[in-house]
This record gives C-alpha cells, sequence and structure tokens, in this order.
C-alpha cells in the first residue's frame, strides 16, 4: 500500500514537471515570435539616380510649354479688366457730366486740335474723376519713354507726354488718362474713324 502511494506521487511530481516543462517551452516560442514580429521588416523600393533625372527632365519640358501660355492668358485677362475697368469709370464721369452741363454737343468747347480745346474737354470730366496727378498739357506726367503698345501689338506714334494738344492726368487706380479736341468743327468732325466727334480720350 505504501508503495503504491509512493509511486504515485512520483507519477504526480513528473506530470508536474513535465508540464512546468511545456509552459517554460511554449514561452520560450512566443518570446522567439514575438523577437521575430518586431525584427520583421516590409521590404524598401527606392528609384534610382537616372529615373529621377528622366522625371524632371519631363516635368521640366512639360512645364516650359505650359508656364508661357498660362501667363500670356493671365495678361490678356489682366489687361482686359483694366481696360473694362476704366471704360466703366470714364463712361460713369461722362453721364454725370452731362446730367449737369447737357449732352456733349452743348459744351463751350473750341473746333480743332489745340491744348485750349483740350482743356476745355477735360474740364467737363474733372469733377467726376479721382485724380491723384493732373498735368494739364504739360509734359512729364504720364512717365514713359517709350510710345503707347496698342491691343493689337502695335506701337502708337503719337508720344502723349510730350504733346501739348493732350490734356494729360493720372487716376487714383493707376490710369494714365488723355484728352484732345476733334479735327476739325466740334461734334461735326470725322476723326480716328469715328463720325461727328466731338473729342477723344486715350
Amino acid at each position: 500500500m505504501e508503495n503504491l502511494i509512493e509511486n504515485a506521487g512520483q507519477l504526480c511530481n513528473q506530470a508536474a514537471k513535465e508540464l512546468e516543462e511545456q509552459k517554460s517551452e511554449g514561452q520560450k516560442v512566443k518570446l522567439t515570435e514575438s523577437r521575430k514580429l518586431n525584427n520583421f521588416q516590409l521590404p524598401k523600393f527606392a528609384f534610382t539616380l537616372s529615373e529621377v533625372l528622366i522625371t524632371l527632365a519631363v516635368i521640366g519640358v512639360i512645364s516650359a510649354m505650359t508656364i508661357p501660355t498660362v501667363i500670356n492668358k493671365y495678361q490678356e485677362q489682366a489687361t482686359v479688366s483694366k481696360v473694362k475697368k476704366i471704360y466703366s469709370t470714364m463712361n460713369q464721369a461722362f453721364l454725370l457730366s452731362v446730367k449737369d452741363n447737357g449732352y456733349a454737343n452743348e459744351w463751350n468747347v473750341n473746333n480743332g486740335i489745340s491744348s485750349t480745346t483740350a482743356n476745355q474737354i477735360a474740364s467737363y470730366f474733372k469733377p467726376y474723376l479721382k485724380i491723384i496727378k493732373d498735368c494739364g498739357t504739360n509734359s512729364g506726367c504720364l512717365g514713359y519713354k517709350e510710345n503707347i503698345n496698342l491691343l493689337n501689338g502695335n506701337k502708337h506714334t503719337v508720344n502723349y507726354d510730350t504733346n501739348s494738344n493732350y490734356y494729360k492726368m493720372i487716376l487714383s487706380d493707376g490710369s494714365y488718362i488723355c484728352f484732345r479736341g476733334a479735327a476739325g468743327t466740334y461734334c461735326q468732325a470725322p476723326d480716328s474713324g469715328f463720325t461727328n466727334s466731338c473729342g477723344l480720350i486715350f
């Protein structure tokens, strides 16, 4: 009986040791797997120098082809915007002057192109414009040395700044304005492609 009890105790001890060993081995396996996961790295991808240079060259060619077009389009839109704005400004000034002084053919303006007629026409617009520099018919107001570029790409041959037949001023928005009398009888002269012209504004 005592032998059976002793053998049973030995078997229990052996089973306990085996369980401990299995448990220990399991922890080692988990620890090893954990270390493997921590050391695991995804494969890295990279470009070669030649691939980078080719990509930059393609980008450069595309930029060289598209940027000038974008710039020209922007400049064209900016010019159109400015023309619309100054047209609106001058049209509003004209309408206000008509309201206060009557129609243009009723204004007191001499015939022909001269500094006198330029002064007379300008006097009907000045009260309704925001002027930051008023040079009258004197030179040095506009501050440009070259002739003015027209919208069609040509240059205007008249230097408004030095010509005393033009009344010059600069508005608050930076616009340059010149007034000139009509080449002939006031409000009846054909001038610059217009019939019955009273005067011109540049």
